[in-house]
């Protein structure tokens, strides 16, 4: 639902255009700063035009997505943010390769793969992001990732389109060459494996139970920390004693650690004391440094970094 600060409107060559907007409108905890500019291209001829744009006027850009795992700063964002909504989804299938085009949900593309007897995205059943964003910071859940079935990746960069292949992509834990580059993922294409499709059927039901009973409902940005090596961010929460603690309208998850929830008021400055509070005393108590899976944006960003899709 677009909210009400989403002013200026204009349809102009295919793109769908706001000025001066709150960027909680596009963040699925609904909070946020303002952004300069907001443009949705409904073709990728669109998109190669606000790239350009961009770099004529020198102003910096970012691409987004679903808005699952990122926050802009309380502070007026200046540049140019781009999403990939008004691109039509695509999945196309040919043997065990699926091509999905970047704004494609991660979840349909499950179901997609499910009905093909495809297997390999089992762990994507419930991810509330895009496909593009997913690829972008290697996104995973029981014990797979996107890096396990990806072979090669679309991209847009410097106004050309290109693939790239799995081996160049720099899959890491929660990263990829796409989080250090300035290229826009338009799609990827993924191998799977042939599997029955009541089997599939079964992974996918029982980690959709597993999502319901381990993760909170209500805003937010999905898990807030990387896990460190060997344990889990949201045990060590736990274990410092920091559910349920608060700060403004944002508050750690009783049901989930390692999720902050915007109770209904929270700000961004909220949400940051509360994220500096985790990682303060998870320190003191532990000697382990907490490390940020969602990205922030905004406030002292001074490059051209494009980030996650999500």
């Amino acid at each position: 639902m677009i909210g009400k600060e989403l002013v200026k409107k204009r349809l102009l060559f295919g793109i769908e255009k706001y000025e001066d907007v709150s960027m909680s409108s596009f963040c699925t905890m609904r909070v946020g700063g303002k952004a300069e500019m907001v443009c949705f291209p409904k073709s990728i001829c669109a998109l190669k035009r606000v790239c350009k744009f961009a770099r004529r006027e020198k102003m910096r850009l970012v691409t987004i997505g679903a808005g699952s795992n990122l926050l802009f700063g309380d502070d007026e964002f200046f540049g140019v943010v781009v999403g990939l909504k008004n691109l039509k989804p695509v999945i196309k299938s040919r043997h065990n390769l699926l091509y999905c085009s970047a704004q494609t949900m991660l979840s349909r593309i499950a179901e997609f793969a499910k009905e093909k007897e495809l297997s390999g995205l089992e762990f994507a059943t419930g991810i509330p992001a895009q496909v593009g964003g997913a690829v972008v910071m290697n996104a995973g859940a029981f014990g797979s990732s996107m890096a396990d079935i990806v072979r090669r990746v679309l991209v847009l960069c410097g106004g050309k389109t290109k693939w790239i292949n799995a081996k160049d992509c720099r899959f890491g834990y929660r990263t990829s060459i796409f989080k250090q580059h300035e290229m826009i993922v338009l799609g990827v294409e993924l191998c799977l494996t042939h599997r029955q499709k009541d089997e599939i059927t079964k992974t996918m039901i029982a980690y959709s139970r597993r999502r319901q009973v381990s993760q909170p409902k209500g805003f937010s940005c999905g898990s807030v920390f990387k896990n460190p090596p060997e344990t889990y961010a949201g045990f060590l929460i736990e274990k410092a004693g920091l559910k349920g603690a608060r700060v403004g309208g944002a508050e750690i998850s009783s049901k989930h650690a390692n999720f902050i929830i915007n109770t209904g008021n929270a700000t961004v400055k909220d949400v940051k004391d509360l994220i500096k509070l985790v990682q303060t005393v998870v320190f003191e108590k532990f000697s382990i440094e907490l490390q940020l899976e969602i990205e922030i944006i905004g406030e002292n960003y001074d490059d051209t970094r494009r980030l996650p899709h999500t």
